[in-house]
């Protein structure tokens, strides 16, 4: 499947959902605790981790779509406006991402590659959307901001510690470079979203 550049201005994926979810922003006594961790969340990964190409792209190719998946859910689910904003562009700028990976993957005729990482992310993306069908309202507003929040900066955490340092194709390199750019700048804004949302309901 051919792809556009990536233009990740803002996630890259939980999908990449990736790392410690510990860091979800805690608020208020109405903040709900992250709806799932990724991968690192309960296993930091550190700078000897080390992953390939293959499994770089499998795992990053995880994270969008958990990332896409989630924010379904929240247009399906939410009546919030700032709430459905912010699922309408994780889906917009994720699925560029995946775009870019399959363009990637498909001139250098490179396959995806099985982890342990993109398991546990996989897993974790899973109970997450499933909690997420279990709660409606304000509930869910908070719940899928403060996931969001986690879930960013885990996979933030894992680009700089596992992905970036570990990936050898330059193109990918230099892809890897601009979806750290995206999932900071998405972070921001889950960031916001989460203080929104406490507003709101406070």
């Amino acid at each position: 499947m051919k792809m556009s550049k990536i233009i990740y201005a803002p996630a890259l994926i939980s999908a990449l959902a990736l790392s410690s979810l510990a860091h979800a922003q805690a608020g208020t006594a109405t903040t709900p605790t992250p709806i799932a961790a990724t991968p690192t969340d309960t296993t930091a990964a550190s700078p000897a981790t080390k992953v390939n190409d293959r499994e770089i792209l499998q795992i990053l190719m995880t994270a969008n779509e958990g990332k896409i998946d989630q924010a379904k859910q929240a247009k399906k689910i939410s009546k919030s406006k700032p709430v459905k904003d912010f699922a309408d562009m994780m889906i917009l700028e994720h699925k560029q991402v995946q775009k870019d990976l399959k363009s990637w993957a498909s001139k250098t005729k490179i396959k995806v590659g099985p982890s342990k990482l993109n398991d546990d992310l996989k897993n974790t993306a899973k109970a997450s959307i499933e909690k997420l069908k279990r709660v409606s309202g304000k509930e869910f507003d908070r719940d899928y901001s403060a996931n969001q929040v986690a879930m960013h900066q885990g996979l933030l955490d894992q680009l700089d510690s596992t992905l970036i340092p570990n990936a050898q194709d330059q193109e990918l390199k230099d892809i890897l470079a601009k979806v750290r750019t995206s999932v900071a700048a998405h972070l921001e804004k889950a960031k916001n979203l989460q203080t929104t949302i406490g507003a709101a309901a406070g």
